[in-house]
């Protein structure tokens, strides 16, 4: 079991969608489309690790 202080349990930063720019990042990121994303961050708000969440779920 990882260390409580390793990067493995290190939650992700908020996905910051200031710029469209930012949104084609982290879309890139994710591997998903630009589309996914907003209606991600819409659906659960801006936290990176609710967002990869909510994709996969979706996924699934």
């Amino acid at each position: 079991m990882p260390e409580a202080d390793s990067p493995d349990t290190q939650p992700l930063p908020d996905v910051v969608t200031n710029e469209e720019r930012e949104y084609r990042e982290w879309a890139d990121s994710l591997s998903v489309s630009v589309e996914a994303l907003r209606e991600a961050v819409e659906a659960v708000g801006h936290s990176a690790d609710a967002v990869r969440d909510h994709l996969n779920a979706r996924k699934a």
